[in-house]
């Protein structure tokens, strides 16, 4: 039974969080610009006061939804003060807020914390500590029962309330209320203490009248009146008792307070009723009858389990003025409000009013049945406590099956994260290998690349002086076309590096529209005509003039420059190099064919691997590092389609670039 009141219990109290869960992270976003000022201040006193925001964060409803990141941040904010010597000042307010971190998970330890503070914030004179510290102290002793000590730490707190430095401060304090504080001290002096001392008693009630007036607080105003009557009915003045009962039946109705208004009138009633004075017990339960026969009933009240009250309150009543059957029908409407399961022994009471009801009528017929009666009714009580035993230990194991269960599950799906994170890091750590070993080969073959033309441009004024000196144009001339191929194969080499690295990087934005085909491959082949022309290698364009893609013209263009590119370093002179196209199905096929050296089929399987760059000289000692088809067929993908190669040695090469969306030839 116990597992499921703290069950119920923790679901109450965690309906609040769940309910306004959506401004967790703006407290959190709040809390955390606190923290970062507080770092940033240059000065104790700008510290402070974003501390004092920090520690005001107890008493919002932030606590209820972040505790323990609030926690967090005080843990963070203590051990700043503790380590910071300049930052001495401080440590009477971290260490409440220590304490209050503390108490959380240990009442013991956090109370001997405010105790600490208490002694720091009298070394520092910090007088809003000590006043905290003093009203957390007094609380832990008043929980503790240690009412004498409580007295004594009163007297101190007492002194600082009326102290002006504290009045704003006070005014900041949610979590104390004047009031209720004077109410508890009177309270002990009338009930805790060996000997009453109702003088002392009355002047705390005064002051939480006083208290209550001051702030203008109607509902603690009728409170405290109501607190006080139960000091002059220990004394028998009941002249008085009623008096201050009325006051606080008043500033409740005003402060629309009533379950207050209830407890003053259940009090009287329940006091009247004892000393048999029927008339005035009559007279309060008229009043209660009209406070739940309104119209606005029973939103009037503060909840169903005030009317509850009202309706026990006549069931008390009639039964002690022998109206028996009223008291069966007041108590029938108490049952049916309060619905608890709890009240064996007043249904017992109850049972016993209803039978004298009935002795009236079958007195014989009770008596002769009454030993009956009363054994199987401790039949059904054993039965149903033993049924509600079983119920609540089947309970109790089918939560902590499901628990079990939870846990079980939650493990299962823990390990599974670990599995998949394990696999997801060890394919980064050979994407990452991949990479290193890509990047490393490709700086190899661009430094072996990269030298040659680099020392014959560090040559190049003294040859050309040679040149000049010896009257020599026509080696002049061909120094000039050597020049010219070297930094068109270094500048290629670059472009496609830096398109290669844009590429890696997916910092590619596609831009698809209709392009003519045969424009674009004329506009690609006129870059390399000068070249074919020297090297005596014809260069043909077969695309229709009608067909159209829908694709990346500036894609296609790198695709197309450098599969001509590398058809022209591998074909020899008087050799052909076309580009085509043709359908398949709804899709369009590029094709480039040259009728070059061809490629190897070991070197063929491994074509477009960046694992396997590789640097060839071409027919004519042209030098390339491999990443221009490397960098076509990552392109091909970018624009959804797919490069493959077709080759025999002796015989020539045909690249096509297949899957090309929106091909079309246009009438």
């Amino acid at each position: 039974m116990k597992s499921i009141q703290h069950s119920l219990l923790l679901w109450v109290c965690l309906m609040p969080c769940l309910l306004q869960a959506q401004t967790a992270g703006d407290y959190k976003k709040e809390l955390d610009q606190c923290v970062q000022k507080f770092e940033q201040a240059s000065t104790l006193k700008e510290k402070r006061a974003q501390m004092k925001k920090i520690y005001s964060f107890v008493n919002t409803k932030a606590m209820l939804l972040i505790h323990e990141y609030v926690y967090q941040k005080f843990a963070f904010i203590h051990q700043q003060v503790t380590q910071n010597k300049q930052l001495a000042p401080l440590l009477p307010l971290a260490t409440v807020m220590w304490a209050q971190n503390r108490r959380s998970n240990s009442a013991a330890e956090g109370a001997e914390l405010y105790f600490q503070a208490l002694e720091l914030a009298k070394q520092y004179k910090d007088k809003e500590v000590l006043f905290d510290a003093t009203h957390a102290v007094l609380c832990d002793l008043a929980n503790q029962s240690k009412f004498k000590e409580v007295l004594t730490h009163f007297h101190v707190l007492e002194a600082l309330i009326n102290d002006p430095e504290l009045k704003e401060h006070m005014q900041n304090m949610r979590a104390v209320s004047l009031p209720n504080l004077y109410c508890v001290i009177a309270q002990i002096y009338v009930e805790r203490l060996e000997k009453p001392d109702f003088v002392r008693a009355e002047a705390y009630y005064q002051k939480a009248i006083q208290a209550a007036k001051a702030t203008h607080d109607q509902a603690w105003i009728g409170m405290a009146h109501g607190n006080m009557s139960k000091l002059y009915l220990l004394q028998n003045n009941l002249e008085k008792w009623r008096e201050y009962l009325l006051i606080d039946v008043k500033y409740s109705l005003q402060a629309t307070n009533y379950g207050s208004v209830v407890g003053a009138y259940t009090h009287m009633v329940r006091t009247y009723t004892k000393q048999k004075n029927y008339t005035e017990a009559k007279a309060c339960l008229d009043s209660l009858e009209r406070l739940i026969t309104t119209p606005l009933a029973p939103s009037k009240l503060d909840s169903q389990i005030d009317t509850a009250k009202i309706y026990q309150e006549f069931y008390f009543f009639y039964s002690a003025t022998e109206q028996y059957e009223k008291a069966v029908k007041a108590n029938n409407k108490y049952l049916e409000i309060s619905k608890r399961n709890n009240e064996v022994n007043y249904k017992k009471d109850f049972e016993e009013i209803q039978t004298k009801y009935k002795v009236k009528f079958k007195e014989q017929e009770f008596q002769s049945l009454q030993k009956q009666k009363d054994a199987e009714r401790w039949i059904l009580y054993l039965v149903v406590l033993v049924t509600v035993s079983v119920i609540a230990l089947a309970f109790v194991l089918f939560r902590h099956n499901r628990r079990q269960a939870k846990t079980n599950a939650l493990l299962q799906e823990q390990q599974e994260e670990l599995n998949t994170q394990k696999d997801f890091l060890e394919i980064q750590a050979q994407a990452l290998d991949t990479a290193n070993k890509t990047k490393d080969q490709l700086f190899a073959i661009i430094a072996h690349d990269l030298r040659s033309p680099m020392v014959a441009f560090q040559t190049l004024n003294k040859q050309i002086q040679h040149l000049v000196r010896k009257n020599q144009p026509e080696k002049l001339q061909e120094l000039g076309q050597k020049i010219e191929n070297a930094s068109g194969n270094l500048n290629a080499l670059l472009n496609n590096l830096l398109q290669w690295a844009v590429v890696q990087k997916q910092a590619v934005r596609l831009h698809p529209e209709n392009i003519r085909l045969h424009e674009a491959v004329a506009h690609s082949l006129s870059h390399f005509e000068w070249i074919a022309e020297n090297q005596q290698v014809r260069l043909e364009n077969w695309v229709g003039e009608n067909v159209v893609l829908c694709t990346d013209y500036q894609a296609l263009q790198t695709i197309l420059r450098n599969l001509l590119s590398n058809a022209l370093k591998f074909t020899p002179e008087a050799g052909k190099i076309t580009v085509a196209f043709s359908e398949q199905g709804r899709q369009g096929v590029i094709s480039v064919t040259d009728t070059g050296v061809g490629i190897a089929s070991e070197k063929l399987a491994h074509l477009f691997d960046n694992l396997h760059l590789q640097s060839e000289a071409g027919v004519r000692g042209e030098k390339g590092v491999g990443i221009g088809l490397q960098l076509c067929y990552e392109l091909a993908q970018q624009i959804g389609a797919n490069l493959t190669c077709e080759s025999e040695v002796g015989k020539g090469t045909t690249f096509r670039l297949e899957g090309l969306e929106g091909g079309r030839v246009e009438g």
